[in-house]
């Protein structure tokens, strides 16, 4: 099933702004960064009406396989870039403790955060990263640009605290779940990616 991105406007702006605002870590940061200039949509199956696309809790509008399908469309669309996952409600001891076969992965303080490097980038490690969140609310962003990923060679998943802070005004997309996880809220930044790598 092919979606479509469904405008959201305000409404969708809220509801993101709402969810972002009472996470921890770069998620919290998120919120202000999606009042920036860019689109709000939803992809949804073609000719989904308005008063449908708001029922964000509600499941059976799409599947978890189109949800999926889409954002690694979406992603390979700007993938020189880092795609990030953030945990909103484990903790980094959480991570460590019952998912010691996790591996793509830092925490900064308490927060995980799960990554895709661009040289890493495929379909499986799109679901990968993506069914690594525990959380029932999912929500990643898009980086443009230099990355430092030296803590994969020190081999040390913990980063210093404000690691994540320098990266922010490089976002240019933050997606959540919803839709029961079967789609996303995005919000696409309206500066161009320049695909700085």
């Amino acid at each position: 099933m092919m979606l479509v991105e469904t405008d959201l406007g305000t409404v969708g702006r809220t509801q993101m702004r709402s969810i972002l605002s009472c996470c921890p870590g770069a998620a919290s940061r998120l919120a202000d960064i999606i009042c920036q200039p860019g689109k709000i949509f939803a992809p949804l199956p073609p000719n989904t009406p308005f008063e449908g696309a708001q029922l964000f809790n509600a499941g059976g509008i799409s599947s978890m396989s189109a949800g999926r399908d889409w954002l690694f469309r979406h992603l390979a669309s700007q993938r020189t870039g880092v795609c990030i996952f953030q945990e909103v409600w484990l903790t980094a001891r959480d991570v460590e403790k019952h998912l010691p076969r996790v591996r793509n992965y830092f925490t900064e303080g308490d927060c995980v955060y799960y990554y895709i490097p661009p040289s890493g980038f495929s379909y499986e490690s799109v679901v990968r990263a993506s069914n690594e969140v525990r959380s029932f609310q999912s929500v990643g962003f898009y980086l443009e640009g230099v990355f430092d990923m030296s803590f994969e060679q020190r081999r040390c998943h913990n980063v210093p605290p404000g690691f994540l802070g320098e990266y922010m005004k490089g976002v240019r997309s933050v997606f959540i779940s919803a839709y029961d996880l079967e789609s996303w809220i995005v919000w696409q930044s309206a500066v161009p990616d320049k695909r700085v790598m």
